[in-house]
């Protein structure tokens, strides 16, 4: 079961209860263990890939282009945000994490992010300091407002980038 453990490592730390309950339902499809091996499937563009095909469906059902135009001002946390509420049954969220992982990026349509490597020697020797403190602040807050550079081979915890669906 290497595909599981794949899907069950991917989740480590991860806490949006939406995402946490699609990853359960995949782990108990032991007969899709194989596709969860395909490398160039992860969780953050399954989580994107469902979003977008929900958001797709609600524009058809709703005969519209442009799914912000529905969207609803509501006070949230003392602030004022624009939300769009989307129904989508557990059934077709699970079916879409499955086609996810089934087909091909290509098949679905899904390019994938090139990533770019600066390769000089400045960059190879040298690290900025991104760590994200316990309550989630990317910013390092010292004195001095200075960036941190730490040495590359030095230790440190990475953090976990949260994934959430819905979180546009």
């Amino acid at each position: 079961m290497e595909g599981i453990t794949r899907i069950k490592e991917m989740a480590k730390g991860q806490k949006d209860p939406i995402l946490l309950a699609i990853v359960q339902y995949l782990i108990s499809r032991e007969d899709m263990d194989y596709n969860y091996l395909n490398e160039e499937k992860n969780l953050k563009e399954m989580a994107a890939y469902i979003e977008g095909q929900i958001l797709k469906e609600y524009c058809k059902k709703m005969n519209i282009k442009n799914p912000s135009s529905h969207a609803k001002e509501i006070k949230y946390d003392g602030t004022s945000v624009r939300c769009l509420a989307v129904g989508m049954s557990e059934e077709r969220t699970y079916e879409l994490a499955i086609n996810y992982f089934s087909k091909s990026n290509e098949e679905l349509g899904i390019k994938s992010e090139e990533k770019k490597e600066n390769n000089t020697e400045e960059n190879n020797n040298l690290k900025i300091k991104d760590d994200i403190d316990e309550f989630g602040s990317i910013f390092d807050c010292n004195d001095q407002n200075e960036t941190i550079v730490v040495e590359k081979n030095e230790t440190k915890k990475e953090p976990i980038e949260q994934i959430s669906l819905f979180s546009f």
